[in-house]
């Protein structure tokens, strides 16, 4: 756990500095992209110690494979076979904790774009590069492989005035972030991309 709370962590700091803007000189009446790249959850495996607390007692999921019979070709050298029970929980647990930090960063930036009355014509995209194994396989972070638990990641798009489903149960990829968002803004999306 880090010694800092919720309020200091880098998550909420992101979020206020993105507030601070948008309540400040901002982008003015013309549209703007903003980019807000949260570090978490990553290793170091390490939320502020007030969320963390919030998770010491959850049952989680256990790790597939834990003691990595399965892993075959996959490297050795980050292989946490050696984790006790309670520290793969507390692994999952820890990383529960550093997503709830950034919920509710995303939470004040929502609510920044609605009080300054912009949430309605602002498209919101929340996803990730890459998941981390998080113990299954007996490994912790992440590999050059293939894996459900790191590309199964989140995919939230929020566009206001669009026809889009409320659930999608396709494939997507990251690599239709970049033109789909274009599209939205009513910018011609380059051929080479």
């Amino acid at each position: 756990q880090s010694i800092i709370p919720a309020e200091a962590h880098h998550s909420n700091w992101l979020a206020e500095r993105f507030s601070t803007y948008l309540a400040g000189t901002g982008p003015g009446d013309g549209p703007f992209f903003a980019f807000i790249g949260f570090p978490d959850p990553h290793h170091p495996i390490c939320p502020s110690f007030d969320l963390a607390e919030q998770y010491e007692q959850n049952e989680v999921l256990p790790p597939t494979d834990p003691e990595g019979n399965k892993k075959l070709h996959m490297t050795h050298l980050r292989d946490i076979g050696h984790f006790s029970a309670e520290d793969r929980r507390n692994v999952r647990r820890y990383t529960d904790a550093m997503v709830k930090g950034i919920d509710l960063a995303v939470g004040k930036i929502v609510d920044t774009l609605e009080r300054e009355g912009i949430l309605d014509e602002t498209v919101l995209v929340f996803t990730s590069d890459h998941g981390d194994f998080l113990c299954d396989h007996a490994l912790l972070a992440k590999e050059n492989i293939c894996a459900k638990p790191l590309v199964h990641v989140p995919f939230i798009l929020r566009a206001p005035g669009q026809d889009l489903p409320a659930t999608w149960d396709k494939p997507v990829s990251n690599v239709d972030v970049l033109p789909t968002v274009m599209g939205l803004a009513g910018l011609a999306v380059p051929t080479d991309i």
